[in-house]
């Protein structure tokens, strides 16, 4: 295990999957900060009082949205440290947690050790990592990067849905009519066929002439007409029983599923864990585009289970408007990483159900 020394007589011991913060003092060593891959950021009750952290020791990585080192002006040193997600920064009245520094009045003595530091602690906690590099004449006050981009807001539209915020606790899914009428139409289409392969093998086979050849083609056409019954029945119930409007309010606590102003199904804030927003990449093309195949947004239950809330098509992402991260994995969905409707719709459940929103990249 590497280990390099930064200021206060701390010292930071770190490998590819773990990093630790150590004090030395009275001739013994104390573990401050420690993550490990795949677990919470754990802390000393000391540190977590004075960067008003939870209490109970334990920073899960949900909570961390990316890792930064940045050269401050004010005190001539180098600051690494935490930028986290808005949920616990408003309890703690800022995002920036500093975790270590190393005072360096010529800005690039410590630069290389204050990187490496800073690029193993993303990789256990699997956050990005930012470096900031020093700005001739600028008088920051501290290392903490700038406030990142807010949440898109409301409304956004993909495929059959219009997803629009009803005041600051609701947000609303809305189904176009277009939906409906395609369905219709089709069931009409289908209908119609019906009637045609009905009429056509029944008449042949009831007639006084000899049957066509080959001989099972009046029986193909009756076999055809059950399956378009079939598909025929099965569109009728969508039109029945799916919802055209979901509502996802705060105030009481709940997603609720609607048809016309029928409830189809109500989940509670209680049960869901968090929001999952999934989303299929295809390979990029010789322009830099890449395209999205399928998307979906479900709630996560706490019996272990998805509920399905809705879903979207086929998109194009212009060059330059590439997802982040660009990996398959699991990562918490940030603002900075919102790049298409389907995901700043589900940014807006979470952050109106006061639950982690989760992004599933997969790419085919």
């Amino acid at each position: 295990m590497r280990r390099i020394s930064a200021g206060n007589n701390l010292t930071i011991d770190m490998d590819a999957s773990h990093w630790r913060l150590v004090v030395n003092g009275d001739g013994s060593e104390r573990v401050l900060v420690e993550a490990s891959q795949g677990q919470p950021l754990r802390y000393m009750p000391t540190f977590g009082q004075r960067r008003r952290l939870p209490d109970t020791g334990l920073l899960p990585t949900l909570y961390i949205q990316r890792v930064v080192l940045g050269w401050s002006l004010k005190d001539e040193a180098w600051h690494l440290g935490l930028v986290l997600e808005p949920e616990l920064a408003e309890a703690r009245g800022s995002r920036w947690c500093e975790v270590a520094h190393w005072p360096d009045p010529e800005r690039d003595l410590y630069l290389d050790i204050a990187r490496e530091a800073g690029e193993h602690l993303a990789q256990a906690v699997a956050r990005p990592f930012e470096l900031i590099p020093p700005a001739d004449g600028a008088r920051a006050a501290a290392a903490a990067p700038a406030e990142p981009r807010p949440l898109p807001a409301l409304p956004v539209a993909f495929d059959v849905w219009r997803v629009e915020a009803r005041g600051d606790n609701t947000v609303e899914f809305v189904r176009s009519p277009s939906w409906a009428r395609a369905r219709i139409l089709r069931i009409v289409w289908y209908l119609f066929w019906t009637v045609i392969y009905l009429v056509l093998s029944i008449t042949t086979l009831s007639g006084k002439i000899a049957l066509p050849k080959p001989e099972f083609l009046p029986y193909l056409g009756l076999a055809s007409a059950g399956i378009l019954v079939l598909i025929t029945l099965n569109l009728i119930v969508q039109l029945i029983r799916q919802p055209n409007r979901f509502v996802v309010d705060g105030a009481s606590g709940a997603v609720v599923a609607l048809r016309g102003n029928s409830q189809r199904w109500r989940v509670e804030r209680s049960e869901i864990e968090s929001v999952y927003v999934s989303q299929v990449a295809g390979k990029k093309t010789r322009r830099g585009e890449r395209t999205i195949t399928h998307g979906e947004i479900n709630l996560y239950l706490g019996n272990g289970k998805f509920k399905f809330l809705v879903e979207n098509g086929q998109i194009a992402l212009c060059a330059g408007e590439d997802e982040r991260p660009v990996s398959t994995g699991v990562y918490p969905l940030t603002p900075e990483m919102t790049r298409t409707p389907l995901q700043i719709a589900g940014a807006h459940v979470a952050r109106v159900l006061g639950v982690p929103c989760l992004y599933d990249r997969r790419v085919r």
